[in-house]
């Protein structure tokens, strides 16, 4: 997954600052990495998501923002499980608590918190530990457009 990243921020011309790290699965180290090497973004966190029917959704959110499944809910009328660790590696190739925001076969639905826009660069994970990527919201907009999953946004406000 690592490289496919990398790969679609190339293949569109997306400017982004990579880090190498410690491996990082809590948030105390990544705020640590955040610190030393001087990113300016606002952290993200990827949760993947799954529907009775075995739908799945990359949502993509701000790290210290909880997740209201009953919010999700209402955005896809349908009601929404946590993958599981085994299902995250199997279906996107990420290691869990490592979850791209994009990179995903077509049949992987996006949701991304519009609330990410009000920053002027975004943190994330590119699926593996010991690796950060860091990138302007436009940059993020642009890229989202440009790839060929379906992309949903949550407006925290209107839900």
């Amino acid at each position: 997954m690592y490289e496919k990243t990398i790969d679609i921020l190339k293949k569109i011309g997306v400017n982004y600052k990579e880090i190498k790290h410690e491996v990082i699965f809590h948030d105390h180290k990544a705020a640590k990495v955040k610190k030393i090497f001087s990113l300016e973004g606002i952290e993200t966190k990827t949760l993947l998501l799954k529907t009775k029917r075995e739908d799945l959704y990359a949502f993509t959110t701000i790290e210290a923002k909880k997740l209201y499944p009953s919010i999700i809910k209402k955005l896809l009328n349908e009601r929404i499980a946590m993958a599981s660790s085994e299902e995250i590696l199997l279906y996107t190739g990420c290691f869990p608590g490592c979850v791209a925001p994009f990179g995903y076969a077509k049949e992987i639905s996006l949701i991304v918190d519009s609330e990410i826009f009000q920053y002027d660069k975004l943190i994330f994970s590119p699926g593996v530990p010991m690796k950060t990527v860091e990138i302007t919201t436009a940059d993020f907009s642009k890229l989202l457009k440009k790839i060929d999953n379906k992309v949903m946004y949550f407006f925290p406000s209107r839900n």
